[in-house]
């Protein structure tokens, strides 16, 4: 009887290791599985988080590039509008000082006659005949009308295209320091306020 329970209670120990065996290797594989899944779940919140970087800095990018288009639309419209305000200005300077210039070199071989009258007869001529040129009128250019000697004094007379029908220039010269530094002429105006963009050694006067 003794030995029947002997054996009866080995056989129970033996169920019962390895029933503990059992549960311990699907313990172990529970844990594992668990394991995994925690790596896994990591592994996923670490491409989340590249993924979530990458769109940031992508997003990032894309608004950068916006305001470079915008910054470039924005000054490519000032330039444009500048540019539009310059050129009414620029064209009007152009024309007029290609006229004018044109024109005015007239006043040369003008100044050379009356400094010559000066030199010879010792005082400036009265006009145009006195200083051996021809009549004013004779004169003319493309807005030039005519070339009028009055005292030693030479007046110009341009038309409309210079920017004012029958506007006038005056080229008044100064005897004071001949000896030393020869004839000097003033130029003048009282009808171009913008002369000295035009012709810069001549000043608008009031």
């Amino acid at each position: 009887m003794r030995n029947g329970n002997g054996i009866l209670f080995s056989a129970i120990a033996v169920v019962v290791v390895f029933a503990g065996l059992l549960a311990y290797q699907q313990l172990s594989k529970r844990n594992d599985q668990i394991a995994m899944q925690g790596e896994e779940i990591a592994a996923l919140r670490d491409a989340v988080s590249v993924r979530d970087n990458a769109n940031a800095e992508l997003q990032r990018e894309i608004e950068a590039s916006r305001k470079r288009v915008a910054d470039a639309t924005a000054e490519s419209a000032f330039l444009r509008e500048a540019i539009e305000n310059m050129k009414p200005p620029v064209v009007v300077r152009d024309t007029l000082q290609t006229l004018m210039l044109s024109d005015f070199h007239v006043a040369s071989s003008l100044q050379v006659a009356i400094l010559e009258s000066y030199m010879v007869r010792g005082q400036l001529p009265a006009d145009n005949e006195a200083a051996g040129l021809p009549a004013p009128d004779r004169y003319r250019g493309k807005a030039l009308m005519s070339a009028t000697v009055r005292d030693g004094s030479i007046e110009l007379v341009f038309n409309a295209k210079s920017g004012k029908e029958g506007g006038r220039i005056q080229l008044v010269p100064d005897v004071s320091h001949i000896d030393a530094m020869g004839m000097q002429w003033h130029c003048e105006t009282r009808d171009y306020r913008n002369i000295e963009r035009i012709l810069p050694a001549c000043t608008y006067k009031r």
